[in-house]
């Protein structure tokens, strides 16, 4: 059942992205129009929505206290999060397309595309991909810290190249072809 949401998800994420693009295009030659995804999406997620809630009603009804205790407890607090956003989502929606929920509802699309991950849960099948999720898990922070610390780097050096570009600029005297090109490059 997570695979085959997973599979929905890809198909309506590339059939929304076809046809933003098809209105992008329609809207540059002219013609004011919007996008609208096809309703049986959203039948099929709701679907999946209401099957995800009854089985975390059920594993909640059935495991009471051990739900949050068990060694399971991190897997079963993410689908909690992830059914509660979902159910969310289909009650902002049934609200109506207000546009003080724009925002919101994409935010909650996003968060729904979360439930791919959800696959490796069941990783008697995956396990290799479980340690490997696992490892990359544990390896975000580091990760982060990194990328900071070699965006910061760059920072650095992109401020020594550009004083060396705002000195070449101030000396040159008269028509000069490199600073043609820096203009160019940096406007």
């Amino acid at each position: 059942l997570v695979l085959a949401n997973a599979v929905v998800i890809g198909f309506e994420i590339n059939e929304e992205v076809l046809g933003t693009i098809n209105a992008y295009d329609q809207r540059l030659s002219g013609r004011d129009t919007s996008f609208e995804l096809d309703e049986s999406f959203t039948i099929v997620d709701r679907c999946f929505v209401a099957t995800f809630a009854m089985e975390l009603l059920l594993r909640v009804l059935g495991q009471g206290l051990s739900f949050l205790l068990s060694s399971e407890w991190k897997w079963n607090l993410f689908d909690a999060v992830l059914v509660i956003s979902s159910l969310l989502q289909l009650a902002l929606l049934s609200v109506g397309p207000k546009l003080t929920f724009v925002r919101t509802l994409r935010l909650m699309r996003m968060f729904r595309s979360l439930r791919v991950i959800r696959i490796f849960r069941f990783a008697g099948l995956f396990k290799h991909c479980r340690l490997m999720f696992l490892a990359i898990l544990h390896a975000a922070v580091p990760l982060f810290w990194s990328c900071f610390f070699m965006i910061f780097i760059l920072f650095i050096f992109s401020v020594f190249l550009l004083e060396g570009v705002a000195t070449h600029i101030r000396d040159a005297s008269g028509p000069d072809a490199t600073v043609h090109e820096l203009k160019l490059y940096y406007n």
